[in-house]
């Protein structure tokens, strides 16, 4: 079974009139047969438009907000696409929420109408806060998977806030681990209804980079029986000057990489200035899923 996954942080476009018509279209010109969009929208944000076009483009859609249980200001909300070309005929398989410790994933399955060979796909953004947040949300996944609920071929679309060890900025981003005690007192976790100074946002900035570019989620997904499908980790943020990759699409054995693309699109020139989808790159692959029947 030929499966397109495309995994996209949108920075709440899919809930912001302007943004969701240009996201949507590239839905539409990429055609995935998943798609999964951390950071989807903001907590409370109108995304009606957004499911019906996407319905209309032959996708069933689930949707929900993090819910997350540390208190943050700024909330967002997880969106998974399937479309009805790979979807299961078991409702019980159709794409549905799934609590990881702190905030929800959205767990769904991909399938081939002809040869039932199928896929699990799980779309998380794991936490950006902490070493400590990302590893209790990795351990609530393996305790599903280890239940049964995500057994054989399966693919994991994130914003894992991890980049791999060899990445050069993540190298560059460990040195810099000498600075973290002297920025903690002076970090301010990001609220969007606080001005900060610039200097005080390249502080918080510098404080969470530094702690995704030190630990090893990335690892223990691979020690998990996953790999990464792109192994080149070509870099996703900033998308205006790309330096370091959080996103990922990580695969079994079951499933087989045919290709791998990073990209922007639509991205505008408004004065001279270049204006990206996101502040993240989408990448995308195209996947054979072997072995696997439902």
């Amino acid at each position: 079974m030929a499966v397109r996954a495309l995994a996209w942080n949108v920075k709440d476009g899919l809930g912001e009139p302007d943004r969701a018509p240009v996201l949507l279209d590239a839905v539409e010109r990429l055609a995935p047969d998943v798609a999964g969009f951390s950071e989807a929208y903001a907590e409370g944000a109108d995304v009606s438009n957004t499911v019906s076009t996407l319905r209309k483009l032959g996708y069933t859609v689930m949707h929900t907000p993090y819910h997350d249980t540390d208190g943050r200001k700024d909330r967002h909300g997880l969106l998974l696409a399937i479309h009805e070309d790979v979807l299961p005929q078991q409702p019980s398989q159709y794409p549905r929420p799934l609590w990881l410790a702190s905030r929800f994933a959205i767990q769904g399955t991909v399938q081939d109408p002809e040869t039932g060979e199928s896929m699990t796909t799980l779309l998380t953004h794991l936490n950006d806060r902490s070493w400590a947040g990302r590893n209790i949300m990795l351990e609530a996944y393996r305790t599903q998977r280890m239940a049964g609920n995500m057994n054989g071929a399966r693919a994991i679309l994130t914003d894992a806030n991890s980049a791999d060890r060899n990445d050069p900025y993540s190298k560059l981003m460990r040195r810099a681990q000498v600075l973290r005690p002297f920025m903690r007192p002076l970090y301010r976790d990001p609220d969007p209804t606080v001005q900060q100074s610039k200097l005080m946002r390249k502080i918080s900035l510098g404080y969470r980079t530094t702690d995704m570019g030190r630990d090893d989620i990335v690892d223990q997904f691979e020690a998990d029986g996953l790999r990464d499908a792109d192994p080149t980790h070509a870099p996703t943020i900033p998308a205006e000057n790309p330096k370091m990759r959080l996103d990922h699409i990580f695969v079994s054995k079951e499933v087989h990489v045919l290709s791998n693309a990073v990209g922007d699109f639509n991205a505008e020139a408004d004065h001279g200035v270049y204006r990206p989808a996101s502040d993240h790159l989408y990448i995308m692959s195209d996947l054979l899923v072997i072995g696997r029947q439902a």
